[in-house]
């Protein structure tokens, strides 16, 4: 691959591909794949040998610029004083390292946007990427249903899978005279990320599917890429194939399915008696307490919270956007959702501007990518710790690329 640019496009979806097949067991010992840490330093590893193979230049020709460059200069920068207030704060250095590690990875964006290849191939790569892995990811569902015979499979992955079903649905909708074969292997790809959004039994997760579904189809109407008629039809096919996916698993020997998924929600009801949720809520108290004693600048990185589920102190807790708060403060919080969010009303505000199907296709699979976390975001800490971070960055990073 003689351009560079591409290179390093290939690169960066191959790491994001690599860093959702392998599953790591969340409060299982059940895990596929290598070590979460050792993936991570493989694919950093695997990023600069392409990029120094192809001697990708510092600097380009074509001066380069985007709108989100200055939230994420801003955001480094919070990332760096947050950093140091820790550090001034005794807070562990092993810990004060790991989160900012972790929050660099939002730094993929700066690597595509100023280095990537122009136009719609890199963002094409990486939902292909995403695509793939969702199939991938599927067979490890069974294979862990089959071997472990768990109930339910406790999963970091989804979040990026729901963002793969999202782009393959669209492709079959918005993109026209494509080669048979090409739109089968989507659907594969679409399919096998459905099944695991539904397997993986997350609430956060459906609610945001089940949210972000409808919005959607409303979006792709609005553009007119479906008719007011297919837009009823799909909401009334939304309805009827979810009722006769619940009687065929419910006349089926998976009926247990159902229980589950009855007890996962009913527990909602509960309010702060259900278990789980008042432990959440016991949680998200102490988190405003550790906000209370710096809430401009807050108190840095690697600073432990008590969690009562757990017994035990820990850097992170079950809410983004709390953590965001006590560790980085007022200042930092909106630093980081003014970047994240003007991301999302960019994906926008391209979809409705652009007269390319393609590109109207990219720019709602980023929107989508971006939106699913910020929902699962308020039960997760999947904005602050997860190495997914290096995925929101890279898709950020296509609507530089996109830009016209």
């Amino acid at each position: 691959m003689r351009d560079p640019s591409k290179l390093l496009g290939l690169a960066v979806a191959t790491v994001a591909f690599l860093m959702v097949v392998f599953h790591y067991g969340w409060m299982s010992p059940i895990t596929v794949g290598p070590p979460l840490n050792l993936v991570i330093m493989a694919s950093a590893l695997f990023v600069v040998a392409l990029v120094s193979f192809g001697s990708l230049p510092l600097s380009r020709g074509d001066s380069r610029g985007f709108v989100l460059d200055g939230f994420f200069l801003a955001f480094i920068g919070v990332i760096i004083l947050s950093a140091l207030i820790g550090l001034n704060n005794d807070n562990k250095i092993k810990d004060v390292a790991i989160e900012a590690a972790l929050l660099s990875l939002y730094a993929c964006y700066w690597l595509v946007s100023r280095f990537g290849p122009r136009g719609t191939w890199f963002g094409r790569a990486l939902f292909t990427a995403l695509l793939g892995a969702s199939a991938v990811v599927a067979v490890e569902f069974i294979y862990i249903y089959m071997v472990h015979g768990v109930g339910r499979v406790m999963s970091e992955q989804t979040t990026m899978t729901m963002a793969a079903f999202f782009a393959g649905l669209n492709y079959l909708i918005v993109i026209k005279g494509r080669p048979w074969w090409e739109r089968l292997l989507v659907l594969v790809g679409a399919v096998a990320a459905l099944f695991t959004v539904i397997a993986a039994m997350q609430r956060t997760v459906w609610i945001a599917a089940a949210v972000l579904l409808p919005l959607n189809l409303v979006l792709l109407w609005t553009r007119k890429y479906m008719s007011t008629r297919t837009l009823a039809l799909s909401l009334l096919g939304l309805v009827g194939g979810t009722a006769l996916l619940l009687l065929t698993i419910y006349l089926s020997p998976l009926r247990w399915t159902l229980e589950l998924v009855y007890q996962r929600f009913t527990t909602i009801g509960y309010g702060v008696a259900d278990p789980s949720l008042r432990l959440r809520y016991l949680d998200s108290a102490t988190a405003m307490k550790l906000f209370s004693r710096s809430p401009i600048l807050g108190i840095g990185l690697g600073s432990p919270i008590w969690i009562r589920w757990s017994k035990e102190m820990v850097p992170i807790m079950d809410n983004s956007f709390l953590v965001f708060l006590w560790k980085t403060g007022i200042v930092g919080t909106a630093t980081f959702l003014l970047f994240y969010l003007s991301g999302m009303a960019l994906a926008l505000r391209g979809f409705f501007r652009t007269a390319e199907r393609e590109r109207a296709l990219l720019y709602i699979s980023v929107f989508l990518l971006l939106a699913g976390p910020f929902i699962v975001g308020t039960t997760t800490s999947i904005l602050y710790s997860y190495r997914f971070n290096f995925i929101l960055g890279a898709g950020m990073g296509c609507l530089a690329l996109e830009s016209e």
